[in-house]
């Protein structure tokens, strides 16, 4: 399984290089608000693993817009979309449709975008965003070799008897359709499913707010995620998830964890760029939990070409 960081950035892919030249993370780009792709794309590439591109639907759909605003944008970030799209898509291990219709009965918009994007010659993964209507039926019949499943209203995709179903249909399929999950990387779900590949944002969102993943091989139980804390002026109180650092049972264990892998210390997760180590170790957390899932994946037989 591949997980794809959601808009690595440069600092962090450098650091990541310096510490573990060998690693090449797999980066997803958002084309909403994207900035000098080439960076990516030609000067830091041979950093990267595969690297895809979305729309940025999501973000989109974020800003909570009036109906008539939202359709102005959508349609200026489609246009857009699709002439770089055409323009870049060989750059790029795969490209997403613009599906920027989150809503349960938005299948034929989403479709009618997709269709329109082939019809100029780009070759776009179709995503779909209902469990209930048999939307991946279509393209099983159809023959996409690769489909993503994106938020779904009305679906808990958070329910393993809600998504198994769903990526075990697309995964069997004649075609062995391969699977994209958007924005979920959550180990007790992702472990569970013969899902091909996902993105996360979590390690960008998890370092900003203090929060370093690890996981520990010392927890009991298959899912072995402990969340530390790294507070602004060292006080330990917070409303969120995490255990304050200096608390943490564990502490020795993962300073020698990141120690041997990134060849830092506690001090450079507290110190200027606090920020950029944390969200390295971060990074560090899904590359392992990448290898560890396909490692689980080849064992039980599931492989991809």
């Amino acid at each position: 399984m591949k997980i794809f960081l959601s808009s690595l950035s440069i600092g962090v892919l450098m650091k990541l290089h310096a510490a573990l030249p060998d690693v090449k993370p797999n980066v997803l780009l958002t084309f909403y608000g994207l900035h000098n792709p080439m960076e990516y794309l030609n000067r830091y590439r041979h950093m990267i693993g595969d690297i895809i591109l979305d729309c940025g639907a999501y973000s989109l759909n974020d800003l909570n817009l009036a109906q008539e605003e939202f359709e102005k944008m959508a349609h200026k970030l489609y246009v857009q979309y699709k002439a770089y799209a055409k323009r870049a898509q060989k750059w790029y291990n795969f490209v997403f449709s613009f599906d920027d219709d989150f809503k349960p009965d938005s299948f034929e918009h989403n479709l009618e975008r997709l269709l329109e994007m082939e019809r100029v010659g780009i070759k776009a993964v179709p995503v779909l965003h209902n469990f209930s209507n048999q939307e991946e039926e279509y393209f099983i019949q159809k023959g996409y070799d690769i489909v993503a499943i994106g938020q779904c209203q009305g679906d808990d995709r958070e329910d393993l008897e809600v998504l198994w179903p769903v990526v075990d249909k697309l995964y069997n399929s004649p075609k062995r359709t391969k699977v994209h999950i958007f924005g979920m990387t959550t180990p007790r779900l992702i472990r569970h499913v013969p899902v091909y590949s996902c993105d996360s944002k979590t390690w960008l969102d998890y370092g900003t707010r203090g929060r370093v993943l690890y996981w520990n091989p010392e927890n009991p139980g298959l899912d072995k995620t402990d969340i530390l804390y790294f507070p602004k002026r060292q006080n330990p109180f917070t409303t969120g998830s995490g255990v304050y650092y200096r608390d943490y049972p564990h502490l020795e264990s993962f300073e020698q964890y990141i120690g041997d892998k990134l060849h830092i210390g506690l001090h450079q997760l507290n110190g200027l760029q606090h920020d950029k180590y944390r969200e390295l170790a971060n990074v560090l957390y899904f590359l392992e939990l990448e290898r560890m899932i396909t490692e689980e994946q080849r064992q039980e037989g599931i492989v991809f070409d």
